[in-house]
């Protein structure tokens, strides 16, 4: 995953609950 595309793409899962999956990092 690039750095630039992390962030948005963080946050869009985040927006989807992917913040409560075991997500590498």
């Amino acid at each position: 995953a690039r750095p630039h595309v992390a962030q948005p793409t963080l946050r869009k899962l985040n927006a989807l609950g992917y913040e409560t999956l075991p997500h590498p990092p």
